[in-house]
């Protein structure tokens, strides 16, 4: 009801991998009703693994409920499945409610009984990117026996089988990271990462020798020859147990003391307790009496965890993220984890530094990335207070002028309903044609109902599809003929591209994104002459977008002939601009489907290029500049099918 995409029972191994829970996926979530309501906020979601045959249960997925039955001697149903959903804490209350209410729907409907309860302050989720982040976490992470462990019996198939049900092939799966699947999800539990350096990781390492102790009896020769072939093989031997996902979801990815509400888990030592037995140990290896005061024998940790359960997960390699890993835990863990995240090696970064990186690899970041969102919204009205705040802090005589934030969404309109209006449809964004006719006066723009937001000052009014289907739905229901729902020409349907700047410019965040005439692009595709840049008289900048007292922004059109052979439409805004010292900057924008589409087939016709070439020559003028910057655009959806990932 609230998730796109979702996937369906029978829809290929990624989904068979998510439905049993050994790969997490992404998602977006909207308020229950039509295909194309209320965006809310990308989401993360993972289903906890089914039980199979190990734990004596026998385990089939019932397609109607999304529950599971049991077969170990007569057909009986057990407990309900349990579904993650991680939301950003800017949309957590608007997810959570609207989770609700699609709970309270589905009980009406099916009779089923579906609750949502909320792990905020509970469960926690630490991130770590970079080239180094495999060898960090190597570093911190040591598997320790867990429960139940020991009573898997092992086949002898072969020696990556044989270890399979075992706490050596988690060993092992830790040890070659890199190769584990995207998405993939590995339950550990780990020694305290505090405190490694000291014996503590010698006695881990014999309980785990202990433990698999058992698995002596495998041929050597069998194992040999797996360990010599490993530089060739390990990534399709790691793959293996995730290939089976019924059969091996509860091994890799169920983490009880996690996923139970009722179970009971001790918190860290105290770090007190902690640097006290680090000081005597020290003393003790140097021959080193302790001191009168610290004689006496270490205060004992009573009903504190020395291991603490955690679950891996490989996020999919986009862009520069090669190596992105998120480490699910209590939130009572997260310090006992971060302190040797740093120390050994890991840079901790801010939201302002995570917005970089991501937009340097051409990422979306919620929610800057997300105009149709509450969440955009009010972040937008908070920075527009903090940008008036500071403005009338300055005297009148260098005070900077006044920029709509957010960007005015809605005067994409008016480009779009000038084209309808004196074309009949979407033929061509040359201007000259335009002129000669006639442009609408500005009294007739502020009359256009459409043009205006319906929704009030700052809010987003329109459709961004992030899915191949939804954009195809999309199309195929409003720009077919079939506008008894949403009339085409009133209604903005979005698109996030990505911008290059042609050989020189910087693209700041809020930007314009003009159409070119076809003048502009034959002198921008000419290479023998010089181009000439592209400016708007100093006078229209504050005059382009003026606001009302009602607190919307409109934009105006220039009255003179002269000022209107520099002006360009507007079909879109850039939601993060470049950044500032990137050797391949690039920018975040949003532009109109519609207008995209002519303009690349106007551009495609006039300058004979390659078939198969998607790049869109635009124009982007930074909101308190006069000139038109020269820049390559690519569509996201044609990239890939789901734009669904996000910083």
């Amino acid at each position: 009801m609230v998730l796109l995409p979702f996937p369906s029972g029978d829809s290929g191994d990624m989904s068979n991998s998510v439905k049993y829970g050994t790969c997490f996926q992404n998602s977006m979530l909207y308020h229950v009703g039509t295909p194309f309501s209320q965006f809310i906020s990308p989401v993360m979601y993972m289903w906890r693994p089914l039980l199979n045959e190990n734990n004596n249960v026998h385990a089939m997925v019932d397609h109607v409920s999304n529950g599971y039955s049991t077969s170990s001697g007569s057909e009986c149903r057990i407990s309900s499945r349990q579904l993650w959903i991680w939301i950003h804490a800017a949309a957590l209350k608007e997810g959570i409610s609207a989770l609700k209410h699609a709970c309270q729907k589905q009980m009406q409907e099916s009779g089923l009984s579906v609750s949502c309860n909320s792990l905020e302050g509970r469960i926690a989720r630490l991130e770590v990117t970079g080239s180094t982040a495999v060898q960090i976490l190597q570093k911190i992470l040591h598997p320790v026996s867990e429960a139940g462990s020991t009573n898997l019996v092992p086949s002898r198939c072969s020696y990556l089988t044989a270890c399979s049900k075992s706490q050596h092939q988690k060993h092992f799966f830790l040890e070659h990271a890199e190769h584990l699947p995207s998405n993939a999800i590995l339950s550990l539990t780990v020694s305290d990462p505090r405190d490694l350096s000291s014996n503590g990781t010698k006695t881990i390492s014999e309980t785990t020798a202990r433990s698999e102790a058992h698995f002596q009896e495998i041929d050597m020769q069998a194992s040999n020859a797996f360990i010599s072939g490993i530089s060739t093989e390990v990534q399709d031997g790691i793959h293996l147990p995730w290939s089976e996902p019924e059969v091996n979801g509860s091994f890799l990815a169920d983490n009880r003391y996690l996923w139970d509400f009722t179970e009971k888990l001790n918190p860290p030592v105290p770090e007190n307790i902690l640097c006290t037995e680090k000081h005597q140990r020290r003393l003790k290896y140097f021959y080193l009496d302790p001191p009168g005061d610290d004689k006496q024998p270490p205060k004992k940790a009573e009903g504190c965890g020395q291991s603490c359960p955690i679950l891996l997960l490989k996020h999919a390699n986009q862009g520069h993220f090669n190596n992105r890993w998120f480490i699910v835990l209590p939130l009572s863990w997260v310090k006992a984890f971060w302190i040797p995240l740093v120390s050994r090696g890991a840079h901790a970064i801010g939201l302002r530094e995570r917005r970089w990186i991501a937009s340097d690899s051409g990422l979306p970041t919620f929610p800057f990335d997300f105009p149709d969102c509450m969440a955009y919204s009010t972040l937008m009205a908070a920075e527009a207070t903090a940008a008036k705040n500071s403005a009338e802090l300055r005297p009148l005589a260098v005070r900077p002028s006044i920029v709509p934030i957010p960007p005015p969404w809605d005067c994409i309109l008016c480009t779009l309903r000038n084209e309808l209006n004196e074309k009949g449809n979407i033929q061509t964004l040359n201007l000259q044609p335009l002129v000669s006719e006639g442009i609408p006066m500005v009294s007739e723009i502020q009359n256009s109902e459409s043009f205006m937001s319906a929704q009030g000052c700052g809010s987003f009014s329109g459709f961004i599809p992030r899915t191949v289907d939804a954009l195809t739905k999309y199309l195929k229901n409003f720009l077919s003929g079939n506008v008894n729902q949403r009339p085409a020409e009133s209604e903005l349907c979005l698109e996030r591209v990505l911008l290059h700047a042609y050989k020189e410019g910087f693209f700041e965040e809020g930007a314009i994104v003009c159409a070119p005439t076809l003048t502009d692009v034959l002198q921008w595709d000419s290479s023998s002459e010089e181009h000439e840049n592209i400016q708007i008289p100093q006078s229209l900048i504050k005059m382009y977008f003026t606001q009302q007292e009602s607190g919307k922004w409109e934009l105006q059109l220039p009255g003179k002939c002269s000022s209107l052979e520099s002006y360009r439409w507007p079909i879109g805004f850039l939601t993060t601009g470049f950044v500032c010292g990137s050797k391949t900057p690039v920018a975040v924008a949003f532009c109109e489907t519609k207008l995209l589409t002519q303009l690349r087939e106007q551009q495609s016709s006039q300058l004979r290029r390659e078939q198969g070439r998607r790049e869109i020559f635009l124009l982007v003028r930074n909101m308190r500049s006069a000139a038109y910057r020269r820049a390559v655009a690519t569509i996201v959806l044609e990239q890939k099918n789901e734009d669904t990932e996000f910083m």
